[in-house]
């Protein structure tokens, strides 16, 4: 209950409270858009800066993943690899995805985005072939032969030691860069062999490609399918067993999709269980005052005795 004087400013409150409400939206709205022209007149430049030198510094290798191995370099840009062991490129199928770059809350992390994305298709194609490997040799019988290999994906990948970034920050510095890669026989240019730097909008839903990339990309990860793993089985001379391979590559999928997956550090799990925290209390403010703004009101006038 409120008396007469509060039934007559009760309006004027709310009309304040509305507008201070409006002002302070207004006011963070303004400034996130101009944090972010800020961030998108400058981003761009600053990405082809970091990576003008990428082609004179890395190297392009042929990697077959029919065989596991590395072929002979077939161009080489630079001499960040000289003395270097080469086997270094072959991953066999890791257990986790301890190799893939760091995230930085917060942070423009388009290069780290990119370099995982192919990383992340070598390791896949290279699982996979790692299990299907193993399958036909156990449906044949024969451990001591590797099996033939329909179709099997070879591509020209390029890879760097370490950016320019790493040379001024080097405890930032984390394990190698993939900068790009292309089929063998498909027209590969200087252009796949560096990160695509045309659409910052697009990197923000996901890592911009150029079309060669994506194919190699799409060519390695197909390597998990089961029409993949099927035609191998046939061109080996094994049938009868469509479905069971069409099986295995449906658990070595799925078995994928768990190692490639990023592992939040401690402070990031810290960081996101905060902010969650801090939605939840918002929402929950909200939901007070909306629900007492809609709350009809009973005055009692106020009477002389």
């Amino acid at each position: 209950m409120i008396d007469d004087a509060a039934w007559i400013t009760y309006p004027l409150h709310v009309l304040v409270g509305i507008f201070k409400m409006f002002v302070y939206v207004g006011l963070f709205i303004l400034a996130a858009f101009i944090a972010l022209t800020v961030w998108l007149m400058t981003a761009h430049d600053n990405r082809a800066e970091w990576t003008k030198n990428f082609v004179a510094q890395e190297s392009v290798y042929r990697v077959s993943f029919a065989s596991k191995t590395t072929h002979p370099v077939v161009v080489t840009r630079g001499t960040r690899f000289l003395n270097t062991d080469m086997t270094e490129l072959v991953w066999g199928c890791p257990s986790t995805s301890k190799d893939l770059k760091k995230r930085t809350m917060f942070a423009d992390n388009w290069m780290e985005e990119k370099s995982d994305a192919f990383q992340s298709a070598c390791i896949a194609a290279s699982c996979n072939m790692v299990g299907l490997t193993e399958r036909l040799q156990e449906a044949k019988g024969d451990f001591n032969h590797l099996p033939t290999m329909p179709n099997a994906p070879v591509v020209l990948m390029s890879f760097l030691k370490s950016t320019d970034y790493e040379r001024t920050v080097p405890a930032d510095f984390q394990g190698n860069w993939y900068t790009g890669m292309c089929l063998v026989g498909a027209n590969c240019t200087d252009a796949d062999f560096v990160p695509r730097n045309d659409s910052i909008f697009y990197d923000a839903i996901a890592p911009q490609m150029t079309n060669n990339q994506d194919a190699a990309v799409k060519a390695l990860y197909a390597t998990a399918t089961p029409e993949f793993w099927i035609a191998a089985a046939h061109v080996n001379g094994i049938y009868g067993k469509d479905a069971a391979f069409a099986s295995y590559a449906a658990q070595e999928k799925a078995d994928l999709a768990q190692k490639l997956r990023h592992q939040e550090s401690p402070s990031d799990e810290t960081a996101h269980e905060i902010g969650f925290g801090i939605g939840l209390y918002v929402a929950f403010v909200v939901l007070l005052c909306m629900c007492f703004t809609r709350r009809p009101h009973k005055f009692k006038h106020s009477r002389e005795n």
